[in-house]
C-alpha cells in the first residue's frame, strides 16, 4: 500500500470513494473529469502530487512546510484531503483496538491527526464521509470535524440540504456537539427550528429538536429556542413529542411548564405512558419539585407559582 493511493476529481466523488473502499481502492487522477476505477501508482502522478505524498508517507522533516504550500494550491489541497481520509479509512480496517495503545501511531492514527490539523480545508471531505459513510465511515468522520470545532460548521450545515434523511440527520448529530458559531448562531438555530417543523422524516425531526436544545442550553438566550421545542410537544410522532418534553428540561427555562402540562394531559387522555413519564420528567426537572404527579396538579402548582411571583 505504501506505493499505490488513489486521488480524486470532486468533493462528490468522495461518495464514489467510500463505495468503492469497501470493495477496496479505486479512484482517478485529479487531472480527470471522471473516475478511471483503477488504482495509481506514485510515479503515474503529476510530480508536485508525487512528492508531496511521499513526503507525508515517508514523514519528511519538513513536512509542516511541504503541508503549508500544499494547502495554498486548491488542487493540491484537495489531493492531499482526500488521500489522506482513504488512508484513515484503510488503517481503521487494519487497527487494532483492543491492545491499549496500539492505536497511537497507527496508519489510522496519523492520517486522523493530520486532517485535524489541516482543519477547515479537511472539513468539506469530512462531511461528505459522515453523511455517506457506513457504519464506521460516518462515526470517525463525525467525530473529526466535532474535533476540528467551529470551521466544521458550514460543512456540515451544507449537508442538511441531502436528499438522503440519514445523511441529514447525521449532520444535526454533528451539529449538536459543535461550538457556538458566534455571528451565525442565531442562522444556524433557526435552520434547526424550520427543519423540525418541516422535515418529513420523523428521525431527522427528533435529532433536531435535541441537537437545538443542546446548542440552546451554550447560548446566552434560550427563549427562541424553548417556543420551538415547545411546539415540537404537538408533533405527529410520539417519540419526537417525548424527545421535547425532555429537551425542554435541557434548555432549562421554567416557562416551559405550561407547555409541559398541556403535553402531560394529552398524555393521560390518550393513555400515552412513555409520554407521561417524559412530561413528569421533565415537569420536576424545572419545577425542582417531586410532588406534583398529574396535569391538575400541575396546574395548581403553576398557578399558585404566579400567585406567589406576583405578590413579590
Amino acid at each position: 500500500m505504501r506505493d499505490v493511493m488513489p486521488t480524486f476529481c470532486s468533493r462528490s466523488s468522495l461518495a464514489v470513494l467510500f463505495v468503492l473502499h469497501l470493495g477496496f481502492l479505486a479512484g482517478c487522477a485529479a487531472s480527470e473529469p471522471e473516475s478511471t476505477g483503477r488504482v495509481r501508482s506514485v510515479a503515474e502522478l503529476p510530480p508536485a502530487y508525487g512528492e508531496l505524498w511521499v513526503a507525508w508517507r515517508e514523514k519528511a522533516p519538513d513536512w509542516t512546510d511541504r503541508r503549508r504550500a500544499a494547502l495554498a494550491d486548491p488542487e493540491l489541497a484537495r489531493f492531499l484531503v482526500e488521500n489522506l481520509v482513504l488512508d484513515m479509512l484503510a488503517g481503521y480496517k487494519r487497527a487494532d483496538f483492543s491492545t491499549p495503545g496500539a492505536m497511537a501511531g497507527s496508519q489510522f492514527d496519523r492520517a486522523r491527526a493530520e486532517l485535524i490539523v489541516i482543519g477547515e480545508p479537511a472539513t468539506w471531505s469530512l462531511a461528505e464521509l459522515n453523511a455517506i459513510g457506513n457504519g464506521y465511515g460516518s462515526a470517525i468522520g463525525g467525530q473529526a470535524l466535532i474535533e476540528i470545532g467551529r470551521p466544521s460548521i458550514p460543512a456540515v450545515v451544507a449537508q442538511l440540504d441531502r436528499q438522503e434523511f440519514q445523511a441529514r440527520g447525521r449532520a444535526v448529530d454533528v451539529l449538536a456537539d459543535l461550538p457556538h458559531a458566534r455571528r451565525s448562531e442565531s442562522e444556524l438555530q433557526e435552520r434547526l427550528r424550520v427543519m423540525m417543523v418541516k422535515d418529513p422524516e420523523w428521525t431527522v425531526r427528533k435529532r433536531c429538536v435535541d441537537a437545538l436544545a443542546a446548542r440552546a442550553s451554550r447560548d446566552t438566550t434560550v427563549e427562541e429556542a424553548r417556543r420551538a421545542i415547545s411546539r415540537a410537544l404537538g408533533d405527529p410522532d410520539e417519540a419526537v413529542r417525548r424527545s421535547a418534553a425532555r429537551a425542554l428540561m435541557r434548555v432549562g427555562d421554567p416557562q416551559a411548564i405550561p407547555a409541559l402540562i398541556h403535553y402531560l394531559e394529552r398524555c393521560e387522555r390518550e393513555a400515552d405512558l412513555r409520554g407521561h413519564d417524559a412530561a413528569l420528567e421533565a415537569l420536576h426537572g424545572l419545577s425542582g419539585t417531586r410532588e406534583p404527579t398529574d396535569s391538575a396538579s400541575w396546574r395548581a402548582y403553576w398557578r399558585e407559582r404566579n400567585r406567589a411571583n406576583s405578590g413579590r
